[in-house]
């Protein structure tokens, strides 16, 4: 991870002094990412901000989108979740203008998980269900098994056990036979900033009913 932030680091320097201001904003991109997974939330945000900032910049709208996106997850984070609905929205615009709809679909489903932790159950529920069907039109197996996750969690905290259920099984089975690391995504739940109470209530709900 630090060797990756390094070159990132080199990276963005070098095509600093070549004027290349995309490739720059891609490798500040890769730094914010880097420095979230190590907890550096301020660092995260400046660096993705950056990235914002030189993207903006050149006119790449993608590159916009990405950056306002992970600023949104940022956000989010920290507990500021009208801003990071902003953003997000900000972020989807662009996508669907761009028809990028594997990405418009997971800034949807971030939406969902925005709105509820706003508390805003309904609409984090539209939000769930619209991403899941997104996903599931593209046939992207691991975009339905992340969307069905936060279906479950939107139905758990709206008391619909048995509909969260439905959705967690399958969840369950698409992640473990894609070779997704669970135990590890669960345990990563548990560090404070990705604590979800409605998560695992949940998934406490599988392991009851297995």
């Amino acid at each position: 991870m630090e060797r990756s932030r390094a070159i990132a680091l080199e990276s963005a320097a070098l095509h600093a002094r070549l004027g290349d201001l995309d490739r720059e904003a891609e490798a500040w991109n890769h730094v914010g990412n880097v420095d979230w997974v190590r907890g550096e939330m301020d660092l995260a945000r400046t660096h993705t901000t950056r990235a914002l900032d030189l993207w903006t910049g050149v006119g790449d709208r993608l590159g916009v989108a990405r950056a306002a996106n992970n600023i949104g997850n940022l956000l989010r984070a920290a507990g500021r979740f009208e801003e990071a609905e902003a953003c997000y929205r900000q972020a989807l615009d662009t996508l669907e203008a761009l028809g990028d709809r594997a990405r418009a679909a997971t800034v949807i489903d971030n939406l969902a998980v925005v709105g509820l932790h706003r508390g805003d159950l309904p609409d984090a529920l539209a939000h769930a269900e619209r991403a899941l069907a997104e996903r599931e039109a593209m046939d992207s197996r691991a975009g339905v098994g992340k969307s069905l996750d936060t279906l479950a969690n939107v139905l758990t905290a709206m008391g619909e056990s048995r509909r969260a259920l439905s959705a967690f099984r399958p969840a369950l089975a698409i992640r473990t036979s894609l070779g997704d690391r669970y135990a590890a995504a669960l345990a990563r739940l548990r560090t404070p900033r990705h604590a979800h109470p409605f998560y695992w209530a949940g998934f406490a709900l599988v392991g009851a009913a297995s």
